[in-house]
C-alpha cells in the first residue's frame, strides 16, 4: 500500500504517535537457592518439619489496552486511532469539508497511516535505526524557533491536537522514517543512462492505427500528438516526455519501448494498462546526471517498493 495515506501535515505526523516510546524492562528476582548440602542435610535430619514455602503474591499484569489494531504483535491503541482520527478531522473542518461518519473513507486512510507508520518504526527498529534525545531535542529546538518561538509553538500545538509529547514522539518518528528512506534509498545514483522520447497514447486500436498512419505519411510527432494524445500532462509539450531513466515512468512497456529503440526511430503500436502507445526516440546518454527532481522521484518509488514488501509480509489485524 506503500504511502497511500497521503493526507494532511497533522494527519503525517498524528501517524507518528506510537514511535520512541520505551518500555521499561521487566525486573524479575533472582530465586533463593539452597545449598545441596543443606538440602540433605534437612532430608535426612530426622526431626526435619516440612514447611510449606511462603510465596509472595505477583503483581498482576496490567491489561492490554483496547487495540484498533495489531501489527505484528505490536498494537495500534483505540485511544491513538481516536485521537488521530480527531487531528484528521480537524483538518478536513480547516479545509472546508464535513466530519467523517462511520465507514468513511477518512477513518481507513487514518487506520493506514497509523498502521504504515509503526511498520516503518518496526523496520528502523530491526536494523538498529535510534534517534538520540541529543538529536531529538536539537531537531525540536529548531522548529520552535521557526515557529516564531515558545508561545507561537504552543499555539500551534494546541490548535493541531498536539501534547508537548505526542509531537516529540511524532517527531522522532519521523526522523527515523527520515533515516530509513535515507537508507533503503541509498542505491539510487547521481548518474544514470537516459533516453530523451516523445509518446502520444490513445484509448483505441483504430484511433492508434490512425495516428500511426498519420506519422508515416510524414506528419510531425510533436503535432500528431497535440491532435490526438489523451496524456494531458505531455500532449501540450508534443509528447515530449524529456530525458528519464529506468524506473521512473508509470509505464514499464513504455520505458522498455524507449530503452529499446534506436535514436531517430518510432516505435510500432503497442499497448499497456493505460491505452495503446506509439514512441519517438530523439536522444540517449548512456551517462546523464539525474535531475533532482527525477533523483527524488526514484528515491519515492523505491521506497514505496520498499513498503509494499512491509506491507505484504506483515501480519495485521485490524479491529476497527
Amino acid at each position: 500500500m506503500g504511502f497511500r495515506a497521503r493526507l494532511t501535515v497533522a494527519l503525517v505526523l498524528g501517524a507518528l504517535l506510537t514511535a520512541c516510546g520505551e518500555t521499561p524492562p521487566t525486573q524479575f528476582a533472582a530465586p533463593t537457592q539452597t545449598s545441596e548440602l543443606a538440602q540433605t542435610a534437612t532430608r535426612l535430619s530426622p526431626t526435619a518439619t516440612r514447611v510449606a514455602p511462603t510465596l509472595t503474591p505477583s503483581p498482576a499484569p496490567t491489561p492490554e489496552p483496547p487495540a484498533a489494531a495489531r501489527i505484528n504483535g505490536e498494537i495500534i491503541t483505540l485511544e491513538a486511532y481516536e485521537r488521530e482520527l480527531a487531528r484528521y478531522e480537524a483538518a478536513e473542518l480547516t479545509l472546508g469539508r464535513e466530519p467523517s461518519v462511520e465507514g468513511d473513507p477518512g477513518q481507513v486512510k487514518v487506520l493506514d497511516a497509523l498502521i504504515e507508520q509503526l511498520l516503518i518504526e518496526q523496520a528502523a527498529a530491526a536494523v538498529g535505526i535510534d534517534i538520540s534525545e541529543e538529536d531529538l531535542n536539537t531537531e525540536l529546538d529548531r522548529l520552535v524557533e521557526a515557529s516564531g518561538g515558545k508561545e507561537s509553538f504552543t499555539q500551534w500545538l494546541e490548535m493541531s491536537l498536539y501534547s508537548r509529547e505526542e509531537f516529540s514522539a511524532a517527531l522522532c518518528s519521523g526522523m527515523a522514517t527520515q533515516a530509513m528512506m535515507e537508507r533503503v534509498t541509498a542505491a539510487i545514483p547521481d548518474v544514470a543512462e537516459q533516453v530523451h522520447a516523445r509518446h502520444l497514447v490513445v484509448d483505441s486500436v483504430e484511433a492508434g492505427e490512425l495516428a500511426l498512419a498519420l506519422l508515416q505519411d510524414g506528419t510531425n510527432f510533436a503535432t500528431v500528438a497535440t491532435e490526438h494524445s489523451l496524456d494531458e500532462s505531455t500532449r501540450v509539450n508534443g509528447g515530449d516526455l524529456g530525458f528519464f531513466p529506468r524506473g521512473l515512468l508509470l509505464s514499464p512497456e513504455v520505458e522498455e519501448v524507449a530503452f529499446s529503440l534506436k535514436v531517430g526511430t518510432t516505435s510500432e503500436l503497442f499497448g499497456s494498462s493505460f491505452g495503446y502507445h506509439i514512441v519517438q526516440v530523439l536522444e540517449k546518454d548512456s551517462a546523464r546526471p539525474l535531475a533532482p527532481e527525477v533523483q527524488q522521484r526514484l528515491r519515492t518509488v523505491a521506497f514505496e517498493g520498499w513498503l509494499e514488501q512491509l506491507w505484504a509480509s506483515a501480519e495485521i489485524e485490524r479491529n476497527i
